[in-house]
């Protein structure tokens, strides 16, 4: 069999407030979307937060259809005093694509009508490294990747015929490292996905998972009402798809918030390209303590040359505090 470097995350990333900031949130990642783009963030955090993201439009082209994580801090009282012991946290990624994709998505020059199932389960952790310096923070992630394709058509991959609706799974584990480290005006961090680079095998076919080195800074003005951001995706090039993202988040409003950016604008497949937008809608104290955030976003495939409907994503999505 063949050993090829996955490039999994090519398309989008999770939630649609940091798609709407044009992917650029490994720096920033201040919601319960840090589970996915830096757990080690989850070490500041100091109420438990839950959010869902969906693809409520063109579900088969982003690769995340339907994302839930949810955070909760572990702080306890000790002799009088609040004993940090960092957060925890839990996510599930859904994903169900059908029609022409290479067999293990986009490195693998075979082609074939297929529904791919994709599906990922994490548990995160992140915790202040005060005793250090005062802001820094740690994290990592432990996620279950369970995969599968069905052939839609007949075909022949690798010299072995293979009748419609034929199928082929696999599992793997992946484990993920992070840093990230806030001051008043900035913060700053990095995300190391795939740190044991883990191996997939459809239809005789084996895959690499490549590690991918993520740095981020995000910058807050005007106390905290503008937020700007960047972020480097593959800084190493390990996956032949090293892209600058940026974006940014102007509250102008106590409920409202609008968010735009650039997703992979230096990408050379051009049809990679997005510039994202989206709007938030926040509350303050809904029942007691809860707070409550709805947030929409969509991506233009500027440069895809396909008609107008289909160079757009649309996410929408709900976040607690409590």
């Amino acid at each position: 069999s063949s050993l090829v470097v996955l490039n999994k995350a090519s398309f989008a990333c999770e939630g649609a407030r940091p798609l709407a900031m044009g992917g650029a949130f490994t720096g920033l990642a201040d919601d319960a979307n840090a589970t996915y783009w830096n757990p080690a963030a989850m070490g500041l955090m100091e109420r438990p937060e839950v959010t869902y993201t969906g693809a409520i439009y063109d579900r088969d082209a982003i690769n995340y259809d339907d994302w839930i994580s949810a955070v909760v801090p572990l702080k306890i009282a000790r002799n009088k005093e609040k004993v940090d012991l960092g957060s925890i946290g839990l996510s599930f990624m859904n994903n169900t694509d059908k029609g022409k994709y290479s067999l293990l998505y986009y490195d693998i020059n075979i082609t074939q009508n297929v529904e791919i199932t994709d599906r990922w389960y994490t548990i995160s952790y992140g915790r202040e490294l005060a005793e250090i310096v005062k802001g820094l923070c740690a994290g990592a992630n432990l996620r279950y990747l369970a995969f599968e394709e069905v052939l839609k058509e007949n075909a022949t991959i690798a010299g072995t015929p293979y009748s419609t609706s034929a199928s082929s799974s696999d599992s793997l584990y992946a484990v993920d490292l992070s840093m990230y480290y806030k001051s008043r005006y900035f913060s700053a961090g990095f995300l190391l996905q795939n740190v044991n680079e883990p191996e997939l095998t459809i239809f005789g076919t084996t895959g690499k998972y490549g590690a991918n080195f993520r740095p981020g800074v995000a910058y807050y003005l005007l106390n905290n009402r503008v937020i700007l951001s960047g972020e480097i995706y593959d800084a190493f090039d390990r996956l032949h798809h090293r892209n600058l993202r940026i974006g940014g988040e102007v509250k102008i409003a106590d409920n409202m918030a609008i968010r735009t950016g650039f997703y992979d604008f230096t990408a050379t497949e051009k049809t990679g390209r997005a510039v994202t937008g989206g709007i938030g809608l926040l509350s303050g104290k809904i029942f007691g303590s809860e707070k409550m955030d709805i947030s929409y976003a969509a991506m233009y495939w500027y440069k895809s040359k396909a008609e107008l409907k289909d160079k757009l994503t649309h996410f929408i999505s709900l976040s607690m505090k409590f």
